[in-house]
């Protein structure tokens, strides 16, 4: 697009999608058409998503003195440089949302949005940018500019994910300066999730404090940068795989007095899928009709469903003899569960493990006829180091059928296997 008008051209609450610049240098979305700064529009309220710059240039190139671009989401677009060179007036750039951006690091040096240390004040107030390739670069010397924008999270150390300067980069030579990095995002901008709490822990900034989560009910609070529109509930899944919707919130959840807190209460059966889980929030929208960027990028949670359905064992000794007992989860905690086997096998102190045995299927059998399973696998004394399993006493039977395989010491069948194409 390109402009180098004498008057205004605005644009308020406009979509800008899918545009493609040609795939060649110095190739903008915004510039007038001999690659000067675009003149004298004015950006505000509108959505820039799913769009593609050209090779090593910026996505956009305004005259900051006559132009600006406030209060707008940049989402899901491909891009080397966010803008070319701010200069003054940052008030014509601020209330921003950089989010879910692919970013190039360009092969002169620029990539994202760029820093100097020119000024004193932030280039980009009341930005909020985070899960991008990257966000900042620092270009120059020294330390640059003190920038108040909210990187996706409330813990410093995670502050370089979206930075490229010199503390992880030999490339370049400036410090970002995190002196007035914000903890929280900002509610100038429009509506995004910030945090996703699950059982009263941050699902990302305390997840090595969260507890595993196993079948059962569990509180998913999911908090946004201002006010929302309640009429519209967010929809909340979560999966191990990408788009991390495997499992879906159905459950009917409330909203804060403020409109800046959804809480659902989730019970997760034995069927959920068992490892580290992604969150993904989406559909939910602020007061001015704006859909939240979908956030599948940042909240995760650890799933044992199987394991905790794995409790409720019961053991009674007896004579020569000790009686197993396992209560079986309710009907109302499983999804298309046909039964249970249950299994036992023995680790020796060399870590070997026997072959598991089928404890529920009639007339079981020890396939070795090994009575190490009925003692201890040690020695007689230190002296003699006789087997101590050859002085116990056990009962024998002929058996009288084709004996059973012994697969304890086969390996396991492999159900995907690399081809080499060299």
């Amino acid at each position: 697009m390109a402009s180098d008008n004498d008057n205004e051209s605005i644009l308020d609450f406009t979509v800008i999608q899918s545009v493609v610049v040609n795939n060649s240098t110095f190739s903008n979305i915004f510039k007038t058409g001999n690659n000067s700064p675009a003149q004298n529009i004015h950006i505000s309220n509108s959505i820039i998503s799913d769009c593609i710059g050209g090779i090593n240039d910026a996505m956009m190139r305004f005259n900051y003195n006559n132009s600006l671009i406030v209060n707008s989401n940049f989402v899901e677009n491909t891009y080397w440089e966010f803008t070319g060179t701010t200069g003054t007036n940052p008030q014509n750039r601020q209330g921003l949302n950089v989010i879910n951006n692919f970013v190039f690091l360009s092969n002169i040096g620029r990539s994202g949005i760029q820093l100097n240390n020119s000024n004193d004040s932030a280039n980009w107030p009341m930005l909020n940018t985070f899960n991008n390739s990257y966000s900042f670069v620092c270009v120059g010397d020294g330390t640059t500019s003190p920038e108040n924008a909210y990187l996706g999270t409330s813990n410093n150390s995670n502050y370089l994910r979206e930075i490229l300067d010199a503390t992880n980069s030999p490339n370049y030579a400036g410090v970002f300066n995190t002196n007035d990095i914000s903890n929280t995002p900002h509610e100038e901008a429009h509506g995004i999730v910030w945090k996703v709490e699950v059982n009263g822990f941050d699902a990302q900034d305390e997840y090595a404090l969260l507890d595993p989560l196993g079948v059962g009910t569990h509180e998913f609070k999911v908090y946004f940068n201002r006010e929302m529109d309640t009429s519209v509930n967010p929809q909340v899944s979560y999966g191990v795989t990408i788009p991390y919707n495997q499992k879906i919130i159905t459950e009917t959840g409330t909203w804060s007095d403020a409109g800046k807190v959804y809480t659902v209460v989730h019970e997760i059966k034995i069927s959920g899928a068992d490892g580290i889980n992604r969150i993904r929030v989406q559909d939910a929208q602020d007061l001015d009709y704006f859909k939240i960027p979908v956030e599948d990028s940042r909240f995760n949670f650890l799933l044992q469903s199987a394991g905790s359905a794995s409790t409720g064992f019961f053991a009674a000794g007896g004579l020569g003899k000790i009686d197993l007992e396992w209560v079986a989860p309710s009907a109302d905690e499983l999804d298309d569960v046909l039964g249970y086997n249950m299994y036992r096998y023995q680790i020796d102190e060399d870590g070997n493990e026997s072959d598991p045995e089928k404890l529920n299927e009639p007339n079981s059998m020890c396939k070795h006829g090994n009575p190490n399973v009925l003692t201890l696998d040690k020695g007689t004394s230190k002296l003699g180091q006789g087997p101590i399993a050859h002085s116990c006493l056990i009962e024998m039977e002929k058996f009288i059928d084709n004996p059973p395989s012994i697969t304890a010491y086969e390996p396991p069948t492999i159900l995907r296997n690399k081809t080499n194409n060299n």
